[in-house]
């Protein structure tokens, strides 16, 4: 295996605080939060760059306001859809008030707020929509499981998120269908009902750091965010190679991706109502470790072919099952062959491309599909790719090493 850096296009704001700061003091929309007001803030479950940072300066810019700022967790389902477990993930994020300034105010407690289409009701958090502002942060990216101009952002933040987990299911049990057109339907009828001050969106480079902040404000939402989601896909990261024998991916997890593992990268979405990618075309996907942030939550396990009992392990079914039954997303639950190392997924994936001599096997290793720029690909890719000014060799070829214990070094 031989080790390079990829290199992709990658503006990055070096320093979020003064930045944002900057930005909130020429942005009208702060001037709308008024002394004494509560004001809830809006954070959702995903592991997102500066997000302490960013959160903590908001909270500082409303108290600056002379109003009350507390954060409510926007998570859908997520959490085993229980305020502790919500609440929980905030503060494993270090977004508890000793952190941020900002106290968590967390319930799966919701309203009704209206219906769109076909008398479909719309729910919104009970707790913010008492609030008499709300301000939502949130990655603006593309999704996981569907294609559009509004995806994964505020809009879907307010009506997934913010639906909890009754709303979360309202969308999802309507498939593809739910998240294309009833996210930007049940979002305009947030805007209309609840006091949402403004959005704070923020768009990752391929390394997983901030390139871009905007400030929402509720009459140029939508279009501003269709625009920076359009610019969050120029900045995706990519494998190296779309022809791909192995995939072999160290650790999956909810502050990864909200399916564990990118659709986006590893070409695979298993959504009914939703076509598959024809790029990148990976034959068989091992996957090693479970990250600690995912609390045993294995959503989207079902994208691999191969897995480690160590892994296996530290599922919480329950919380799993939760998330993919209220998006009825059951195959990403699919627990795939589950063998005792990682050694000996390696020899059961290299066993599967017999007989095709190992030195022609397409093999890439990645450390999980948010961070690209470093990889491992076998020989034969490398051949390939060497001459190509986007990769650099970081470590010549060596042999796949395990320890004792079967671990990959």
């Amino acid at each position: 295996m031989v080790k390079i850096r990829q290199k992709f296009e990658a503006p990055r704001i070096d320093n979020i605080v003064d930045y944002l700061n900057d930005k909130l003091n020429q942005e009208k929309a702060l001037q709308s939060i008024q002394p004494g007001q509560r004001v809830a803030i809006a954070v959702g479950s995903r592991g997102i760059d500066n997000i302490k940072e960013v959160v903590t300066t908001v909270v500082k810019k409303v108290q600056e306001r002379k109003a009350v700022p507390f954060l409510i967790p926007a998570m859908g389902s997520h959490g085993g859809a229980t305020a502790e477990g919500q609440e929980q993930i905030l503060l494993d994020y270090e977004l508890g008030q000793e952190h941020t300034g900002a106290p968590i105010h967390s319930s799966m407690e919701c309203v009704q707020i209206g219906t769109v289409s076909d008398n479909i009701p719309v729910y919104f958090d009970l707790l913010a929509s008492e609030a008499d502002a709300i301000i939502v942060i949130n990655r603006v990216k593309p999704h996981t499981n569907f294609k559009s101009d509004i995806e994964s952002g505020i809009l879907k933040m307010m009506t997934v998120g913010l639906g909890k987990q009754k709303g979360a299911s309202v969308i999802h049990s309507h498939g593809i269908f739910g998240l294309k057109n009833l996210i930007p339907e049940m979002g305009k009828l947030v805007l209309e009902k609840m006091p949402i001050a403004f959005g704070v969106a923020l768009v990752e480079n391929a390394y997983d750091e901030t390139a871009i902040i905007e400030i929402l404000e509720p009459e140029n939402l939508i279009e501003k965010e269709k625009n920076l989601l359009r610019k969050a896909k120029q900045l995706m990261p990519s494998l190296p190679v779309d022809d791909i024998d192995i995939l072999l991916v160290e650790e999956m997890g909810k502050n990864i991706s909200g399916t564990g593992m990118d659709p986006n990268i590893i070409g695979r979405i298993y959504v009914r109502g939703q076509e598959e990618p024809i790029r990148p075309d990976i034959k068989y996907i091992g996957v090693l470790d479970l990250t600690a942030e995912s609390h045993g939550n294995a959503c989207g396990i079902g994208y691999a072919d191969l897995t480690t009992q160590a892994l296996v392990d530290k599922i919480n079914l329950d919380d799993t099952y939760m998330n993919l039954i209220t998006a009825v997303f059951p195959n990403l639950a699919k627990i795939p062959i589950t063998l005792p190392s990682e050694q000996e997924l390696v020899n059961v994936a290299l066993g599967f491309m017999e007989p095709l001599p190992i030195d022609e096997i397409r093999i890439v290793k990645v450390k999980n599909t948010l961070l690209l720029q470093e990889v491992e690909v076998s020989e034969a890719i490398w051949e390939e790719i060497k001459n190509d000014s986007r990769f650099e060799l970081v470590n010549p070829s060596n042999t796949m090493y395990f320890d004792k214990h079967g671990c990959y070094q």
